[in-house]
């Protein structure tokens, strides 16, 4: 189990910053919600040139990870940031989220032709908050024989007609998802002790979206980039073996992925 070599690279804008070189600290949820998750990342002692480069929809990249074992842990805008002095140190912290600046604000009003289906709209609409959609497999495909208008702000919309589909829509790393709330993506990664599991599997009522609540288990491990949102794991426990999907957790500056999987 590696347990040293941590790295941390962050990129705002056009600028790349690396955890050898300044302190960083992040807290980065992730789950298969319809809200976008907004993550919490701070910089130390940023250059007043830094600092001015940080504007609101300034994009955002962070990745982490043991050695060389380095991935992606969230791509996305800015939303808010701020600038405070903690004793000796100054302090810049942003709020982070996939297309978050679209969601709060873009309204939308569009007419759809005769027969037009709900993953046509879905994904006509989604392409809107400049995000690549990863998966559209609605559940329920309904037709719309005599074609349909759309009205209001984008994110209600969108997440109504993902409610009428009988489906999932989440957005992670500048990707959306629209898919039956069982499905997950394969990510092959085996979660053991040799892998970064601690502790045990702690049992735990799992809610996910309006689904009701499923038997599952709350882990933790070594922080890794290969539990994301709706990733598909092999847990290998003394307590319990099998294939699980991640329906939430969080990647923290504590060098820490929680979860929580059904």
């Amino acid at each position: 189990m590696i347990l040293f070599d941590r790295q941390a690279t962050l990129q705002i804008g056009s600028k790349l910053y690396k955890s050898d070189d300044i302190d960083i600290e992040f807290n980065v949820p992730f789950s298969t919600e319809n809200e976008p998750d907004i993550s919490e990342i701070s910089v130390y002692n940023l250059s007043p040139a830094s600092i001015a480069n940080i504007k609101k929809d300034t994009k955002v990249v962070l990745s982490a990870g043991y050695k060389n074992n380095i991935g992606l842990l969230i791509s996305g805008n800015v939303a808010t940031f701020k600038t405070t002095i903690e004793t000796v140190d100054k302090k810049t912290t942003m709020k982070v989220a996939t297309a978050i600046n679209a969601w709060k604000e873009m309204k939308i009003h569009k007419t759809y032709a005769k027969g037009t289906t709900s993953q046509d709209i879905l994904s006509d609409l989604i392409n809107n908050f400049g995000v690549t959609i990863a998966d559209m497999s609605v559940v329920k495909n309904v037709m719309y024989k005599k074609g349909k208008t759309v009205s209001g702000r984008l994110k209600d919309v969108v997440k109504k007609l993902a409610l009428e589909t009988d489906s999932k829509f989440y957005m992670d790393k500048d990707r959306a998802y629209v898919r039956d709330y069982k499905k997950g993506t394969q990510s092959g990664f085996v979660l053991s002790s040799f892998t970064g599991l601690l502790g045990s599997p702690e049992a735990a009522e799992i809610k996910e979206g309006q689904k009701s609540t499923k038997q599952g288990w709350k882990l933790k491990c070594l922080l890794n980039h290969n539990i994301f949102t709706d990733s598909i794991i092999v847990l290998d426990s003394k307590l319990v073996k099998g294939n699980f999907r991640v329906v939430k957790g969080r990647h923290t500056s504590e060098w820490i992925t929680e979860m929580e999987v059904v």
